[in-house]
């Protein structure tokens, strides 16, 4: 049961990335949502292995290096998710509140998007 659940997440993650890649014309709204869908694929592909096993046993066997690493693998990309809804939503107010300056504004929330990410 979990190799297929784990199929389909990496699959549908997979899917995401191509049909936004596909069509990465000069909209924001594109650059965000493939940071969803990456850090989604890399949750599917990175976290869920590791704390598949351990839920079901009640132990961890890995090791003490990567129990510390899948931790802030975890956070990070959950943080990442967050930052982008967030940005997401701030992105699709401007769009709404200023239609005529989207354009100019959006740009300038693209590139503070990125920075609070990397910060």
């Amino acid at each position: 049961m979990f190799i297929l659940l784990f199929k389909s997440a990496v699959l549908n993650d997979e899917n995401s990335c191509s049909v936004v890649v596909a069509d990465l014309s000069h909209e924001v709204i594109n650059y965000y949502l493939l940071s969803l869908a990456v850090a989604d694929l890399l949750i599917g592909v990175l976290v869920v292995p590791l704390s598949v096993y351990p839920a079901l046993t009640g132990r961890w066997i890995f090791g003490n290096f990567v129990c510390r690493l899948a931790g802030y693998v975890e956070v990070t990309l959950w943080s990442i998710s967050v930052c982008t809804f967030m940005w997401i939503s701030v992105d699709r107010y401007l769009a709404v509140r200023k239609p005529l300056r989207y354009e100019t504004v959006s740009a300038t929330v693209l590139i503070f998007s990125f920075f609070s990410l990397a910060g």
